[in-house]
């Protein structure tokens, strides 16, 4: 299976990805991503990536310079029904006309609310009987995705040392 992960957070918290790439691939993922820093359109490279993945998983931090981007990137993957999860700083504003679809907030001094929240979902969709693609896609999304958000949570909310 392949994972894309589009992504806008601080240098100093790439070491993140890092960590969030090792706990995909122990679940079977290999992994695209596209590094380019640029306008917020889809570049060709980028689409064809995502349309291959069997997951997008995009985060948004308060001091990413790419989160229009990544929200780009989000929409075009939900679009082409891959299965896709959004983790978002809550001090991020979204645009206005933004679709919610399975997008985490999360607080850095309160990461539990976000962790409990997944928890229920990956619980939610594991008990429940898929009658159609976009509750497949939805599922296939928190149950592939969702320890791994978990994990990328409790890095970006430790005290930095």
């Amino acid at each position: 299976m392949k994972a894309f992960i589009s992504y806008s957070i601080n240098d100093s918290e790439q070491f993140v990805l890092t960590l969030l790439s090792e706990k995909l691939r122990e679940r079977g993922f290999s992994l695209t991503s596209n590094f380019k820093k640029g306008p917020s359109n889809i570049d060709a490279f980028t689409a064809m990536k995502v349309k291959e993945s069997s997951l997008f998983i995009g985060i948004i931090t308060a001091y990413g310079l790419n989160n229009q981007k990544v929200i780009s990137e989000h929409h075009f993957a939900v679009s082409k029904n891959i299965p896709a999860l959004l983790l978002v700083e809550d001090n991020v504003q979204l645009p206005p006309d933004f679709v919610s679809y399975n997008v985490i907030f999360f607080n850095r001094q309160h990461p539990h609310q976000a962790i409990d929240k997944i928890n229920k979902e990956i619980h939610k969709v594991g008990n429940q009987s898929v009658t159609n693609q976009k509750d497949s896609n939805n599922a296939a999304a928190w149950l592939f995705g969702g320890f791994a958000l978990i994990g990328l949570i409790d890095l970006l909310s430790s005290p930095r040392r």
